[in-house]
């Protein structure tokens, strides 16, 4: 095995490196739970708390306001 031949010259290469490379950023995302997925999922959660939180408020306004006998309409009566 010849240092210009073989398996010297594939593990020099530029194409191995990269695959190295990219081969150790998956096992790192692997071992801390960072994948694509599980970070789009957490945006997801979030989203649906944000939401949840602002229902339970427009819920609690309307609860409100039917207890007082207030009605749920704008200020402008006039009729179109």
């Amino acid at each position: 095995m010849s240092k210009s031949h073989g398996f010297y010259k594939h593990d020099t290469s530029v194409s191995h490196r990269y695959a190295c490379s990219n081969y150790e950023q998956f096992i790192v995302r692997t071992n801390t739970q960072a994948t694509v997925i599980n970070v789009i999922d957490k945006g997801r959660i979030e989203i649906i708390r944000k939401n949840r939180q602002r229902l339970t408020k427009i819920a609690s306004t309307v609860l409100l306001c039917s207890r007082q006998s207030i009605a749920l309409r704008g200020h402008n009566e006039n009729e179109l």
